[in-house]
C-alpha cells in the first residue's frame, strides 16, 4: 500500500513526550511549519493535498477506511467542519506519522496534550507503532475509535 512517513520525533521534540510538556510540544510544531515553505501560511487542504500525492496516497481510500461519507470528508478537509477526532482519524488513515499529523493538527486548528489522558495515548500510540500502516489503522480504530469499527464492517 503505502509507507509511514520517516520523521524522526527526535526533530521535533526537545524533550520526549513522556515528559508530557505541552508547551514543548506547540513550540517545536511551531518551528517545524515556520522552517518549512509547505507548512508557512498553508491551509490544512493544501499541505494535505501536498502530502498525499507527495505519498502516493489514494484520499478516495481514506473516507472508506475510517467509515466516514465522501462528503464528510471533503468538508472536513476544505475546513467547513472541525472535528479533532475526525482529524486525527484522516492523518492515520493517510499513513501519518507523528510529526506530520501533529502539524496537520496544528494548521486545524487542534493539538495533542500530552498532559490529556486520551490525548498522551494517542501520541504513545502513533509514535511507537511498529507495524505496517494497515495494521496501525486496523489497531487505531478497534483500540480508540471502536464506533468508527461498526460503520466500516
Amino acid at each position: 500500500m503505502y509507507t509511514i512517513t520517516n520523521i524522526p520525533i527526535q526533530d521535533l521534540l526537545l524533550e520526549d513526550i513522556s515528559s508530557k510538556s505541552n508547551g514543548s510540544l506547540a513550540q517545536h510544531i511551531g518551528r517545524v511549519i515556520s522552517c518549512s515553505p509547505l507548512f508557512n501560511n498553508s491551509t490544512f487542504l493544501e499541505a494535505f493535498d501536498f502530502l498525499c500525492k507527495d505519498n502516493e496516497i489514494n484520499k478516495t481510500d481514506i473516507c472508506q477506511n475510517i467509515g466516514i461519507s465522501k462528503s464528510t470528508y471533503y468538508y472536513h478537509i476544505n475546513n467547513t467542519i472541525l472535528d479533532k477526532k475526525i482529524s486525527i482519524d484522516i492523518c492515520i488513515a493517510s499513513g501519518f506519522d507523528l510529526v506530520l499529523t501533529l502539524i496537520l493538527l496544528y494548521i486545524k486548528g487542534f493539538t495533542l496534550n500530552p498532559n490529556n489522558e486520551d490525548d498522551y495515548e494517542i501520541l504513545e500510540f502513533i509514535s511507537h507503532y511498529e507495524g505496517t500502516c494497515e495494521e496501525r489503522l486496523n489497531d487505531y480504530i478497534e483500540w480508540f475509535r471502536p464506533e468508527v469499527e461498526n460503520k466500516i464492517k
